[in-house]
């Protein structure tokens, strides 16, 4: 006898290249088994999932959930369990100065599992601009990765703002001796909204990114994306992506075109991960 028995949807397990129509038998809170026409009086519960996919819980790369410290954040279920997925990813909404208050005020209260990345900047997204050079403190950085190495999975860099316009990728040389240091990788938010950096900039950094660095919003049309005036993406675009560079959407509110995805698409640029940057803006919304 089954605790659950999820029967007739449309089963999506990559890992064990499974596809389709199947059901999924739970018992002890683990999958039991899947199979054909399991029979409904084997399941204590039972759920017709006609119609639906059913998958392994869904693993957000980034999104925003330092609810109540970070006023563009929200709660962990909310981006998590709530929306089917099963582990969520702090895209940098804190730096080394405030981190403390992540294991301490929000993961407790948190069905959902929760990693994050930790801002150059000591105090994160909290305040704006996102970076001033005062704010960064390498050795506060590395003390905060090394209290909490199961929970700070890299280190987040936006390439937006004046201090970023004047440094550039002394700034990104900054952020990897922070997350090398630990064998952790980089996450780079590009396009700039406020059109303050140089467009040359993300063309510079792409070369300093080594495999397993994340590159955010791959299909902005923000000034700083990956496409040149012509339309064609940034031979170095594609060298990264060789080198096992991460390729990340992270939507967001003003971080995705269709027209950018169309062209890149059609050159060959796929995303390694979806995700939806969520923030209390368009949680409610498509992003």
């Amino acid at each position: 006898m089954y605790d659950l028995l999820i029967k007739g949807g449309r089963v999506i397990d990559p890992s064990q290249d499974i596809d389709g129509v199947l059901d999924v038998a739970i018992a002890g809170g683990k999958v039991a088994t899947i199979a054909k026409d399991i029979s409904a009086q084997e399941g204590r519960q039972v759920i017709d999932a006609g119609g639906r996919v059913v998958t392994p819980g869904l693993i957000e790369l980034h999104c925003h959930v330092a609810g109540g410290i970070h006023v563009g954040s929200v709660d962990p279920d909310l981006a998590g369990v709530n929306q089917g997925v099963t582990t969520v990813v702090d895209g940098g909404s804190t730096g080394a100065k405030i981190f403390a208050a992540f294991p301490r005020y929000i993961i407790p209260s948190s069905r959902t599992r929760v990693f994050c990345f930790l801002h150059l900047s000591s105090l994160g997204l909290t305040i704006k601009p996102e970076l001033r050079y005062d704010e960064i403190d390498l050795e506060a950085t590395a003390a905060a990765i090394e209290s909490y190495r199961g929970l700070i999975k890299g280190v987040k860099l936006m390439l937006v703002g004046p201090v970023m316009a004047r440094e550039g990728t002394k700034l990104v040389a900054m952020a990897q001796k922070a997350a090398k240091r630990f064998g952790l990788p980089i996450m780079v938010h590009i396009g700039d909204e406020k059109k303050q950096v140089s467009p040359a900039l993300t063309r510079e950094m792409l070369p300093m990114l080594e495999s397993g660095d994340i590159v955010s919003h791959i299909y902005t049309a923000q000034l700083g994306g990956l496409l040149g005036p012509d339309g064609r993406v940034f031979p170095e675009l594609k060298e990264a992506m060789d080198r096992g560079v991460i390729m990340d959407t992270a939507l967001g509110m003003n971080n995705f075109s269709f027209e950018v995805a169309r062209k890149s698409i059609g050159q060959g640029i796929l995303p390694t991960t979806l995700s939806s940057d969520l923030t209390p803006r368009n949680w409610k919304t498509r992003v």
